[in-house]
């Protein structure tokens, strides 16, 4: 683990780098980085940047402590799988800011680190907010790829 910048957890108050420590840990195990470029409706595209953890509804505990903390949204399906899903922006970079934190496989770098880089596309999207540059969308199907592929190991 690195010395790095307090982390703040969404109510402002310093996250323990034990509980950072903890989180890493399991997050590497049952964590997932997306990003997809799709069809959205007629007209457009829409460009997903999410993070999300899925399991047993009688582990919804852990869900709701890392809601607490990171942000993110917490839903149950119908066969009891609760998921908790982080897409807004601020909750994504808080998200990216702890997992920097902690120590992971080549691999594991590499995915953050082109999810960081898909996040920040998002983040720094065209004041309409849904056409990028040609350029932008390239390198967003290219990233897109790049994720689907580590993911597949």
């Amino acid at each position: 683990m690195t010395n790095t910048p307090t982390i703040r957890d969404i109510n402002g108050n310093e996250l323990d780098s034990t509980w950072i420590h903890e989180f890493c840990g399991f997050y590497w195990g049952e964590g997932c980085l997306r990003a997809a470029y799709r069809k959205n409706g007629r007209w457009g595209y829409a460009f997903l940047v999410c993070s999300q953890i899925g399991l047993r509804s009688d582990d919804l505990g852990l869900l709701e402590d890392f809601q607490s903390k990171l942000g993110g949204n917490i839903s149950i399906d119908k066969k009891s799988v609760a998921r908790w899903v982080v897409a807004d922006c601020e909750s994504c970079i808080r998200l990216a800011n702890v997992l920097d934190q902690s120590i992971m496989s080549a691999s594991k770098r590499r995915q953050l680190k082109y999810w960081k880089e898909c996040l920040d596309i998002k983040r720094n999207r065209p004041p309409n907010g849904y056409t990028y540059p040609d350029e932008a969308k390239e390198r967003i199907k290219s990233l897109v790829e790049i994720l689907r592929q580590l993911k597949k190991g």
